[in-house]
């Protein structure tokens, strides 16, 4: 019994070291892939990003629904994560929020997310998303060559 019992905690110990799991992040079970998150941000970036939502205009095309995306929205913590549910990555973006709001994303990986904070998302005023009392309702995502709908808002 003993014996049985050392065999599958040393069977156990390999397939760890190893790196077996059955819900692995593909060649290392160990850490999980990065995320892109835009979450902090330096100071002397706020007046910058600020400026850059103050020039931005919200796109005059009709958005289309033809991107399996969604965005879930974390009203407690402030956060919105917007998830590509495709195979193939999507560049450099601007995040819209109620038409109004926008932040710069560097890209969404295929199969993955982007999580924003609200205090990132600026108005042509130079208002942070943070500041409003108004709940999250359309999310969108503009594309050098196209204007999206976002599934969602869910709230989480």
């Amino acid at each position: 019994m003993l014996r049985q019992s050392l065999a599958v905690l040393a069977v156990s110990a390999v397939a760890s070291v190893a790196g077996c799991s059955s819900g692995g992040y593909g060649s290392s079970a160990s850490t999980p892939p990065q995320q892109p998150e835009l979450t902090q941000q330096p100071a002397q970036q706020v007046t910058e990003l600020a400026a850059w939502s103050a020039k931005a205009t919200y796109p005059e095309t009709q958005p289309v629904d033809t991107l399996k995306s969604a965005a879930i929205v974390n009203r407690t913590m402030g956060l919105i994560k917007i998830y590509n549910f495709t195979d193939k990555s999507i560049g450099e973006s601007k995040v819209w929020v109620n038409r109004s709001f926008v932040c710069r994303v560097p890209g969404i990986a295929p199969q993955s997310k982007v999580v924003i904070s609200v205090n990132q998302l600026y108005d042509n005023s130079g208002n942070t998303f943070a500041t409003q009392k108004d709940a999250i309702s359309t999310v969108q995502l503009q594309t050098d060559h196209s204007f999206y709908n976002i599934e969602g808002p869910a709230m989480e």
